[in-house]
């Protein structure tokens, strides 16, 4: 990767601070490039009037 996609302008490969890999950074707008996201969703279960509330089983890693 050469160029931001959101400004053109030239991108480094940096660790961002307060991150632990090597991403690219744009130089202009510090926007930061993450290789493969992922994508995730999250609901809020309505029964009647009432918000369902669900306790985890796992400690997320």
């Amino acid at each position: 990767m050469k160029f931001c996609g959101h400004c053109s302008a030239p991108v480094s490969l940096v660790i961002p601070q307060g991150d632990n890999r090597h991403r690219y950074v744009c130089d202009k707008c510090d926007f930061i490039f993450y290789e493969n996201p992922r994508i995730i969703a999250g609901t809020i279960p309505v029964f009647g009037s009432k918000v369902l509330l669900c306790k985890r089983a796992i400690e997320p890693r």
